[in-house]
């Protein structure tokens, strides 16, 4: 969903530029399709299309360095069969020298890929490969079994890069959420690994040596090694065996659930090729099986994070959100080389000076800076818009009698044209309802390209009749006419 903002600003559209020599590979359909007659783009012709440079179906053709664009919704891998390595049923194997971006088609499109729980979603593993990109996506459900790697990628070769995702739900061997392998490199910027599981080691992510993973400003927290308590696993957060840095992090309430309670190592297993910079862990780095490399004085441990829940708190993926009170507030580093992102996993900017570890900034007054999408229903001050329909609570003033005649229609400026359909509804004296309008279809793209941080506004048309305003009759229905400009959240 995406949230629209009542107030009297302005928005301008986002502009999305597409990256040079590269094809924008559109995907229109959820439903996982390889069939070359298909009509429409499924994800799989999509990717298969951008590692080949050959027609898929419907989608544009790769031409190099290409960028998947996908349209909100979840996204689930339904042509099973683990352990094949050309993509065409199971994870999507990549295996061309050319990168691969995969963002959502808008700012506010929320972009579930499910695993289906019968393999991992992302096989980047052959030779020579380029860079596969995932941007504010969430990837969740993957299983390649327990004696395979990477819950929901493994990366063998070259560079996987995540920025602003959330990774939920892996289970594998080790390396719940990603296994990092050969002469593989995992970079990660304002993402989120929450409730990934292991039997083996590193409940989220596990490096081998000759390997690198560089995490900044992440939160790992809520998974598991050792799930099947045998003793053969560490880690429940991460396993460095290879070189690893964080920087301005939460790794914390993680579990091991090794059975003898002197060898858990809840958080982190690794060598002291390990280098965290202002991390906050729950459990004593430098200690136990986690080594660190020489400790700057700015980490924090073992401190206790408070709860930690995944939901959706805004922006395209789900969240944990830090709570009052929590010392990941304003701790991150102020200068280089640990400077926090301008914004956080969600989009909220970031204070210059005094940001927050890990993937969510808190905000000490209670609302967001920047109002985001996820909410599911609309508020008195922030409206909805699911793609088709703006949604508005609407409420009849207590002092107009005996109801009101509220009708609404979306503009395009404040005496625009009309862009939506009209509706009228009648509320009671000092009640509220939901009022919806349809966008009209040629104006959609517009209203879900927009975002609160812009210039550019719609207007909604507000008009309120009744009989009877407080004692006083009227011959006529007395009229409010409201014009409220609309801000979009992004």
């Amino acid at each position: 969903m995406k949230r629209i903002v009542i107030l009297l600003a302005s928005v301008a559209l986002l502009a999305m530029p597409a990256a040079a020599h590269a094809a924008i590979i559109n995907v229109d359909k959820t439903d996982d399709t390889l069939e070359l007659g298909d009509s429409g783009c499924s994800l799989r012709n999509a990717f298969i299309s951008a590692d080949t440079d050959m027609q898929q179906a419907e989608c544009e053709i790769g031409i190099g360095d290409d960028v998947i664009r996908m349209a909100a919704g979840t996204y689930r891998l339904d042509r099973l069969g683990a352990g094949e390595s050309q993509g065409f049923i199971g994870d999507l194997d990549m295996l061309d020298e050319a990168s691969i971006t995969i963002e959502p088609a808008s700012a506010s499109a929320k972009v579930v890929i499910d695993g289906n729980g019968a393999d991992r979603i992302f096989d980047h593993a052959a030779s020579d490969l380029g860079a596969l990109i995932l941007r504010n996506i969430e990837l969740t459900n993957g299983n390649p079994g327990a004696a395979a790697d990477g819950g929901l990628i493994r990366n063998g070769n070259g560079v996987v890069r995540l920025e602003g995702v959330t990774l939920s739900g892996g289970v594998s061997g080790n390396g719940g959420a990603v296994q990092v392998l050969g002469s593989g490199r995992l970079e990660a910027v304002n993402s989120t690994f929450f409730g990934n599981r292991t039997q083996g080691n590193g409940g989220a992510i596990a490096n081998d040596s000759g390997t690198t993973v560089d995490l900044r400003s992440v939160t790992i927290a809520g998974n598991e090694a050792d799930v099947d308590g045998n003793g053969t696993g560490d880690g429940g957060g991460v396993m460095f065996k290879g070189n690893a840095a964080m920087t301005n992090s939460i790794l914390a309430n993680n579990t091991d659930s090794s059975p003898n309670p002197g060898e858990r190592q809840n958080d982190c297993a690794s060598g002291a090729q390990f280098l965290p910079r202002f991390v906050l862990s729950s459990q004593d780095l430098s200690a136990g099986s986690c080594l660190t490399g020489p400790d700057p004085g700015s980490n924090m441990d073992p401190v206790a994070l408070g709860p930690t829940v995944l939901a959706d708190n805004g922006g395209p993926t789900r969240t944990v959100e830090i709570q009052p009170g929590s010392p990941a507030v304003d701790t991150a580093g102020s200068s280089d080389p640990d400077k926090c992102p301008e914004k956080d996993q969600r989009g909220v900017p970031r204070p210059a000076g005094k940001c927050d570890l890990g993937a969510f900034e808190f905000d000490p007054e209670g609302v967001p800076p920047v109002p985001l999408p996820g909410l599911r229903a609309p508020s008195l001050s922030t409206a909805v818009f699911d793609g088709t329909r703006v949604s508005m609570l609407v409420k009849c003033p207590a002092r107009f009698k005996p109801q009101c005649s509220s009708k609404l229609q979306v503009l395009k400026s404040k005496q625009g044209k009309a862009i939506s359909t009209a509706a009228e509804v009648k509320i009671k004296p000092g009640k509220t309802r939901v009022v919806k309008v349809t966008v009209k279809s040629q104006f959609r793209s517009l209203v879900d390209g927009m975002t609160y941080v812009d210039k550019r506004s719609l207007a909604v048309s507000h008009q309120i009749s009744s009989k009877k305003v407080g004692k006083r009759k009227t011959r006529k229905p007395t009229k409010l006419k409201l014009s409220l400009k609309v801000r979009i959240a992004g």
